[in-house]
């Protein structure tokens, strides 16, 4: 499932950048303790949960077979994007040897490039969740017309969504 896929990557991307971080030292301290690097450490964590909680919430909706194609369409856009937002900022911390093969890094982006391309793009879930959200289809579709039930993807958020 890409909503796992990216979020597995993204956890490793995180991985790889704090320890890097730790234990690179530039101008005799660990580059941990710059407040640029902190500031794309701090940033992570809280994307990751959030896409951790949709792994969650998206695997007890199937196994109550409610999921919904908007509700898949709306954690594949969330994940892929956000993990290649994540990834992308340990690529930074990680500076030149981002883009080397030795700390992986850049083969997780790549991977999630992948991903964010796999079982539609992310402009493609984002049209389909669109449909749900405004009630219009902004794609050619020989399918009838879905109408709108709510402003966000119903569901999704649970009982209290």
């Amino acid at each position: 499932m890409v909503v796992r896929a990216s979020t597995g990557h993204a956890v490793a991307a995180c991985e790889i950048a704090l320890t890097y971080a730790g234990r690179r030292t530039q101008f005799g301290r660990p580059i941990a303790r710059t407040q640029l690097v902190q500031a794309k450490l701090v940033e992570r964590p809280g994307e990751v949960s959030a896409m951790q909680l949709y792994c969650i919430r998206l695997g007890r909706l199937i196994d109550e077979g409610t999921m919904t194609e908007t509700m898949a369409a709306s954690a594949k856009y969330f994940c892929s994007v956000k993990a290649r937002h994540v990834r992308r900022l340990a690529r930074d911390v990680l500076g030149g040897n981002g883009i080397t093969l030795d700390f992986h890094v850049i083969r997780h982006l790549c991977d999630v490039e992948a991903l964010v391309t796999y079982e539609g793009t992310a402009e493609i879930q984002t049209l389909v969740v669109g449909r749900q959200v405004t009630g219009h289809r902004a794609f050619a579709c020989a399918l009838a017309k879905t109408p709108a039930t709510s402003a966000i993807v119903p569901g999704i958020l649970g009982a209290h969504g």
